[in-house]
């Protein structure tokens, strides 16, 4: 099992997080069978977050990966309520030894979000 794929089973590094790519974060998912929701930013703000409250509560022994493609669109004050509630909450799964990782896919690192893993240079 790869790296990233062993890191989705740590609820203790559960968290948010930035990568300029979904590839490689969808495809360990895949590999550390995870549960794996992929909302836009839209549907976030469309009842989606319901799913993410639902998913995160779900008797599970697997982690729980929300993939969100058109992050960048969250940068600003207008969505920090989006990014605190991700953050709240991956605190509350990291408490309740669930792993659960909010990924979200900023190529312009526009998001002040710490990386998910060593992403190389592109160019």
């Amino acid at each position: 099992m790869g790296k990233l794929a062993q890191r989705y089973g740590d609820a203790a590094r559960s968290g948010v997080y930035r990568v300029r790519d979904a590839d490689i974060p969808r495809a360990a998912a895949v590999e550390a069978d995870a549960f794996v929701l992929e909302l836009g930013v839209a549907a976030l703000a469309d009842g989606g977050w319901l799913q993410v409250e639902e998913a995160i509560q779900l008797p599970r022994t697997r982690a729980c990966i929300v993939i969100i493609p058109d992050a960048a669109a969250l940068a600003g004050s207008k969505h920090q309520e989006t990014l605190e509630a991700l953050r709240a909450a991956a605190q509350w799964c990291r408490d309740a030894d669930r792993p659960f990782f909010a990924v979200l896919v900023d190529p312009e690192e526009c998001l002040a979000l710490p990386p998910l893993y060593h992403e190389r240079p592109t160019g």
